[in-house]
């Protein structure tokens, strides 16, 4: 066996093994992303669509409210790590995300605080009280 051989069979068996995994684990995934046939949208493309969603409709789920605030500001921390933006300007941009979920009960507010916190700590090397992002609902 050669050594350009070796390679091949090493690739195929990689390839085989990457497969089995893709099928075995994230199956839901795979066929969600076969069925919806949405191209690919770039982090701008993104944001853009989330500053023009405006505030979100009476009729949705906590749930559902929830994870599109989390989604928005996802984008805001992409950008924010992006453009190397100032303190300020991020409680600006966040501000704006979280005014429009001002609906949302007290409890899942103070969670959405704590993860902030969290957040701005971890991936922004910022420091940031609850009490500044209260103000900011």
């Amino acid at each position: 066996m050669s050594w350009g051989e070796l390679i091949t069979a090493l690739g195929i068996g990689t390839g085989i093994w990457y497969g089995y995994v893709l099928v075995r684990y994230y199956r839901g995934e795979l066929k969600n992303s076969l069925r919806t046939k949405q191209p690919v949208k770039w982090v701008r493309e993104e944001r853009a669509a989330a500053d023009h969603r405006g505030t979100p409709s009476a009729n949705k789920d906590q749930h559902a409210q929830v994870h599109e605030l989390m989604q928005e500001l996802k984008l805001v921390f992409v950008a924010v790590i992006r453009d190397h933006l100032e303190q300020e300007q991020v409680l600006q941009a966040v501000g704006q995300r979280l005014m429009a979920y001002k609906g949302l009960p007290s409890d899942i507010k103070q969670s959405i605080a704590h993860h902030l916190i969290h957040e701005f700590s971890l991936q922004l090397k910022m420091t940031i009280t609850e009490h500044q992002i209260n103000v900011l609902w």
